[in-house]
């Protein structure tokens, strides 16, 4: 089949709130996770606040070990990230040339594929991907303050609580690139290339 080209009406008539919706879905589920979760610590802590055993020293250590090791994860992850806006050709290969796809024919279904909707799913792994990255950090954070609330050792030294910065960061990052339809246009167009 003849390559065709993506152009910018292609892309905003392809982008309706019936395609955006699944994403919008996704997006939130992420983004609920670590909130209930962190709700669920802070009731924890909330419940526990007279706790009367003292951590031991061997615990105090332990959640300073699995500090470091959320600060080494965490930097590895918002590293990749930001290796995701720097280089995306690279790490996603969706650089189509000169704004020309391929309509490809579904050998299931007979069907031919719309060269947005290949942009769209391409542009949607990029999205998740970049969110998993993010989640990842801030779940081990939340994981290691439910440790610290569970243990007692948060009632001693409340500095552990930083831990629950990866997952502030997830947060605030998830909503504001919330992909409403202007955003998705635009980066579909960045894309293709037709912008």
């Amino acid at each position: 089949m003849d390559a065709q080209r993506i152009t910018a009406s292609d892309i905003e008539s392809y982008i309706t709130p019936q395609r955006l919706r699944p994403l919008w879905i996704v997006q939130f589920g992420l983004i609920l996770g670590p909130i209930f979760f962190a709700i669920v610590i802070f009731i924890i802590h909330s419940m526990q606040a007279s706790y009367h055993q003292l951590p031991q020293s061997e615990m105090m250590e332990l959640m300073m070990r699995f500090s470091w090791i959320n600060i080494y994860v965490s930097a590895g992850c918002f590293l990749l990230v930001t290796l995701t806006f720097q280089f995306p050709d690279v790490l996603f290969r969706i650089s189509p040339q000169n704004g020309r796809l391929h309509l490809y024919r579904d050998s299931r279904t007979g069907h031919e594929t719309n060269p947005v909707c290949l942009l769209m799913s391409k542009l949607n792994i990029r999205i998740l991907f970049r969110l998993a990255l993010l989640e990842i950090p801030a779940m081990i954070g939340l994981v290691i303050c439910l440790i610290g609330v569970q243990s007692g050792v948060v009632y001693e030294e409340q500095a552990f609580f930083v831990n629950a910065v990866p997952a502030i960061v997830f947060v605030i990052y998830a909503i504001s690139t919330v992909p409403t339809r202007d955003r998705v246009i635009a980066k579909l167009e960045q894309l293709s290339g037709s912008a």
